[in-house]
């Protein structure tokens, strides 16, 4: 079993831990009732004392969900709240720029290159990348990281839903082949995941500086609890030093939290 599978598993079980309580409790229940019908056992456990319990699991389950929804939520309204401020107080300054998905080389490198100096990048999905085009990542990639000005990228995902995870594959793919090309990536990039965060619970952020011009990418979210990450209509580019300074505070700073780990072995075995 692969450890992304693994990772999944257990996920799973700590998440819902109050509803393998209420299986575990019926499994354990008609064990002894078995045992007792077969006369191996003298004692017949109570079936209230089980219902009570399987009730008592479900209604925890059931509250741990309706507060988990809720404040996703209020992450989401607050997301779209913040851009809908940015957009009233940069408009007529003409220091944001309202661009549609990407669907060419062209489209794609005026989103996400010619980055130099630190650049952050918080919650990627990577989906525009693979409709574009692998081969288009890759040079955007290779332009970025071999250009004398740039330092280093940070890269923090959120990994508690099957999005995150799926970025964070799609990315270390991406990386292993601009490797083969230009081995000193490795030390140009550091690559982290939140575990505890779903990535459907924020927008893409890319946020550094531009042709010496402080840059911000985000990506435009409606606020829906069916919210799809990395599924854009439209992203917003961001020139204004204050704003781009306030995402990377208000958002990068996530990635000396405790919760953000280093990836284990993103170059392979023993890396």
């Amino acid at each position: 079993m692969d450890r992304a599978r693994k990772n999944r598993i257990k996920r799973i079980i700590t998440s819902d831990f109050h509803l393998w309580i209420a299986l575990a409790t019926a499994v354990g229940y008609f064990f002894v009732k078995f045992l007792n019908e077969l006369g191996w056992l003298h004692w017949e456990p109570s079936s209230e004392g089980l219902l009570v319990i399987i009730t008592f699991c479900l209604a925890v389950l059931l509250a741990d969900r309706l507060w988990e929804g809720e404040k996703l939520w209020e992450q989401i309204c607050d997301n779209t709240e913040k851009l809908v401020r940015i957009a009233e107080a940069t408009a007529d300054r003409g220091e944001i720029t309202l661009r549609s998905c990407p669907k060419s080389a062209e489209d794609y490198d005026y989103l996400w290159g010619g980055f130099t100096k630190t650049y952050c990048v918080y919650n990627p999905s990577y989906k525009v990348d693979i409709r574009t085009g692998k081969h288009q990542s890759v040079q955007t990639f290779l332009r970025r990281y071999q250009h004398p000005r740039f330092d280093k990228a940070q890269y923090l995902f959120l990994t508690h839903d099957a999005d995150g995870e799926n970025a964070l594959k799609v990315f270390r793919g991406l990386m292993l082949e601009v490797q083969q090309h230009f081995p000193d990536v490795r030390k140009k990039i550091e690559v982290r995941q939140n575990k505890k965060k779903k990535a459907c619970s924020a927008p893409e952020m890319y946020l550094g500086e531009r042709d010496g011009v402080p840059t911000g990418v985000l990506e435009l979210k409606k606020p829906t609890l069916s919210q799809q990450h990395g599924q854009p209509h439209y992203y917003l580019i961001i020139h204004d030093r204050q704003v781009v300074e306030s995402y990377i505070s208000d958002h990068f700073s996530e990635w000396n939290n405790p919760d953000a780990k280093d990836v284990e072995n993103f170059w392979g075995p023993g890396s």
